[in-house]
């Protein structure tokens, strides 16, 4: 009896012990997985941030940081990344987070952008001729108004609408002096980017502070018109001479002839369109420093000539009406200035409809770049024109980010 209940308690105890010890084990089995699961996590972590690192010191300097760091300590971990050349000018970048015998990867890949509304050169129409000659020099690199090198995005040198000035760039151009996002020799044709009549309709429209017009020709030879950070929109309803030491800040835009000459600059937007054909010339040393567009467009002449009225009056505006249940029957309005935000918050848009601008090709006109002057495309100088017309928008400076993998090495 007595060795029975023995074995009874022995029994027990060694039940209770088997239990305990189990029960420990499982105990120390689930700490073992938690504190893996920390560690992998901690890694994990460590390369999202580390990625993140790698990826802001890359958008800084785009062109130029290609660097591979190691073993670098942060608090309880460490971490490496490295930048490197990708195919067709990516950035490959990787991170790698370690914690505790673990470690994770994250790899992707940046790229420049397509975002931007203008070229260095844009010719929309027909053209007479299309001459390039001397030392001229047109550029779609991004470039800084101090000179140095942009952070993108770069563009197309020259921009052509119409396949006889596709032909006759090509003929006059040297490969080594029309550069751009695509090379030497950067010349494309196709429809711009932006709807030029829009733009031109919201020129013609502005009516604000930035607005200085002139009614007949112009001529600018010395001063300054403008800074950086106060671009102004000169108006000229006529030809128009940049000479001497002038510089300018802004958009400027002409109805006739534009001539650059000596060491004139504009830093911004040159918008000419001479619906009579005409010549535009740049020459010596002048330079335009954001973006030249060129054409010769008509349409409805009354339209054109009510939006040209309109843009001189304080009290009046043009918008593009788009009748609720029938939007595909939009047609330019007048309307007083006051009423403009009710029109814009039921779907109207401000400026004349295109329809009732610049749908028809003009006359034929001539451009001549020689001697040293030069149309260097800059993002700098066109970003502040946003604040005079809300058209004039090249987007961010956009590089975009794609992971390509992510993984769980240890």
């Amino acid at each position: 009896m007595g060795k029975a209940v023995l074995l009874l308690v022995l029994g027990g105890t060694m039940a209770a012990s088997a239990m305990y010890i189990s029960r420990d084990g499982t105990l120390l089995l689930q700490k073992q997985e938690e504190a893996g699961y920390e560690g992998q996590v901690l890694a994990r972590e460590a390369a999202h941030s580390a990625f993140n690192i790698i990826v802001g010191r890359v958008k800084r300097d785009f062109d130029n940081y290609r660097e591979t760091e190691t073993n670098i300590d942060y608090r309880d971990v460490t971490y490496d990344v490295s930048a490197q050349d990708g195919p067709g000018g990516t950035v490959e970048v990787t991170a790698l987070g370690s914690y505790d015998g673990y470690s994770y990867q994250v790899s992707g890949i940046l790229e420049r952008g397509d975002r931007h509304l203008f070229d260095a050169i844009t010719i929309d129409g027909p053209v007479t001729t299309l001459n390039f000659e001397n030392d001229y020099y047109i550029s779609g690199l991004d470039e800084n108004l101090d000179g140095s090198s942009g952070a993108g995005p770069h563009v197309r040198g020259l921009l052509v609408s119409s396949t006889d000035a596709y032909e006759k760039a090509l003929n006059s151009a040297a490969a080594s002096r029309v550069v751009g996002s695509d090379g030497l020799l950067d010349i494309v044709q196709r429809s711009p980017r932006t709807s030029l009549d829009m733009l031109e309709s919201a020129i013609l429209n502005y009516d604000d502070a930035a607005l200085l017009e002139t009614s007949g020709s112009a001529i600018y030879e010395s001063g300054t018109m403008g800074d950086p950070t106060a671009p102004r929109l000169l108006r000229v309803d006529g030809n128009v001479l940049l000479g001497g030491d002038f510089s300018g800040y802004g958009v400027l835009y002409a109805t006739g002839n534009i001539t650059f000459e000596d060491n004139a600059v504009w830093h911004g937007l040159v918008f000419g369109n001479n619906t009579a054909g005409g010549d535009h010339l740049f020459e010596d040393n002048s330079v335009v420093l954001g973006s030249l567009l060129l054409r010769t467009a008509t349409g409805d002449p009354d339209a054109v000539a009510a939006s040209r009225e309109v843009a001189r009056s304080a009290d009046v505006i043009q918008i593009c009406h788009k009748p609720p249940g029938n939007r595909s029957n939009m047609h330019t309005l007048t309307i007083s200035s006051n009423a403009l935000n009710a029109h814009l918050d039921h779907g109207d848009t401000q400026g004349a409809c295109d329809s009732d601008l610049k749908s028809d090709d003009g006359t034929s006109f001539n451009v001549t770049i020689r001697d040293n002057a030069t149309v260097r495309f800059s993002r700098e100088t066109l970003m502040p024109l946003k604040a005079i017309l809300e058209q004039v928008d090249i987007g961010n400076n956009e590089i975009l980010v794609t992971r390509t993998t992510e993984k769980l090495l240890k």
